[in-house]
């Protein structure tokens, strides 16, 4: 944003506060695995969150108009079960001593499907990543020996508080926030006219992602080790971040690809029937970088009505990355609100073992290579195939694509749950 068209904040101490209590989510993400650290840091954002509407009040107290909207507001505010809880808790916190809260552990062993193999509840007396290399070190399992490499062992961390055992204490923290934050953003709408976004003071939201999903997001990352149950690596950041290609980057990609009239022609830059609209345009792209690199990098599209696409890279380095590498592109789908989007990448066939035969998976049977498109949308999605043809000397062609119909692709079942839709409902 230029810093040459942002707005003086007209109420500078509350949203200097508001703030406060965004980077204090910070301390909760680093101290999340010590409990005399976190419940520092706990007692800490509370209060600050509860501190917010008080300088607000004490900020505007002689301002014309404020007393009679802050009453409706506060009105609304106080139907909230959660602000209720909020106050309740900075009080306890204030005047009483810590708050009572639980922690537990779950150990969960899962495939690159994202199925739970096996689920444990622990008392978390160690880290989750003392626990995880515990747990694979000495509870041996019966694991086919094709699946190893593919199988990850997941140890979350989760602390809770007895009103609300089935909820992490911090999504409710974070639900708070939003309330907050909105009330703070209208209050710059409705009484100043200033538009929140180019204030001075907009240090923490960016109005191209959900911060609710994304605050939530970023701390469970905080929540959970994963080891390799093969090897014992331990994964770290996922990097998955948006593109929007720069002036330079765009400039090295013609000199490498060219300048492709005919395919940019295919561009579709209507909003109706996003992504399916643009079907043609990735086929023929993948094509075309396929031709001139010998492979095709994985790639997610995330189409808007209302904007450009932007694409991420995703970098399946190993068979059990990809369900962490999935997981990242449904977390960015629900952070930025997309609701359609285009995968491309490269894909092996193989057969399904008969009665009584060794399983094999499709990457170590390699039968059939394919570059493989799949767009959906929540309530519809199209797939497409286009098989890689060898010579004996290894070199590559490309057959033309094919529909492929009922295709399962169980890779994506994280972003419907985001969409809040069932796999099986589409049409």
């Amino acid at each position: 944003m230029n810093n040459s068209k942002k707005l003086k904040c007209p109420i500078y101490n509350t949203h200097g506060r508001l703030n406060q209590a965004f980077s204090l989510f910070e301390n909760i993400l680093n101290d999340y695995q010590d409990p005399l650290r976190f419940t520092s840091a706990l007692n800490n954002l509370i209060q600050n969150l509860r501190n917010v509407t008080f300088v607000l009040q004490k900020e505007l107290a002689h301002t014309d108009g404020f007393a009679e909207w802050y009453n409706k507001e506060k009105l609304e505010m106080s139907k909230d079960k959660l602000l209720k809880w909020l106050i309740n808790a900075r009080n306890y916190v204030v005047k009483e001593g810590d708050l009572k809260k639980k922690s537990f552990a779950e150990v969960r062993l899962k495939d690159h499907y994202d199925q739970n193999i096996l689920k444990l509840t622990l008392d978390p007396t160690l880290s989750t990543e003392e626990i995880a290399k515990n747990f694979y070190k000495k509870i041996p399992l019966k694991i086919h020996k094709n699946l190893l490499e593919q199988t990850v062992i997941e140890v979350e961390k989760i602390w809770t508080v007895d009103e609300y055992p089935e909820a992490e204490i911090i999504d409710i923290l974070i639900h708070c926030l939003g309330k907050i934050t909105d009330l703070i953003y209208r209050c710059h709408e409705e009484l100043f006219n200033t538009n929140t976004l180019l204030c001075e003071q907009n240090l923490y939201i960016d109005p191209l992602e959900n911060f609710r999903v994304v605050l939530h997001n970023k701390i469970k990352k905080g929540r959970i080790t994963r080891i390799n149950y093969k090897t014992g690596e331990i994964y770290g950041e996922i990097i998955g971040n948006i593109n929007r290609p720069s002036d330079n980057i765009l400039i090295q990609a013609k000199e490498k690809y060219g300048e492709i009239k005919s395919l940019s022609s295919l561009i579709s830059t209507s909003s109706d029937d996003i992504p399916f609209n643009n079907i043609q345009y990735h086929l023929e792209m993948a094509k075309h970088l396929f031709t001139i690199d010998g492979f095709l990098v994985p790639m997610a599209f995330l189409y808007f009505p209302n904007r450009p696409p932007t694409h991420i890279i995703l970098g399946l380095n190993d068979h059990a990355t990809k369900y962490l590498v999935f997981e990242k592109l449904a977390n960015t789908v629900e952070e930025t609100n997309c609701e359609a989007l285009i995968v491309v990448s490269e894909v092996w066939s193989g057969d399904m073992p008969k009665k009584g035969e060794e399983y094999i998976p499709a990457h170590i049977q390699k039968k059939e290579e394919y570059i493989w498109l799949i767009a959906a949308t929540p309530y519809k999605k199209k797939e497409y195939a286009i098989k890689i043809v060898r010579d004996k000397d290894g070199k590559p062609s490309l057959n033309k694509e094919e529909i492929v119909e009922n295709g399962e692709q169980i890779s994506l079942d994280r972003i419907y749950k985001n969409w809040e839709i069932n796999k099986k409902d589409i049409e």
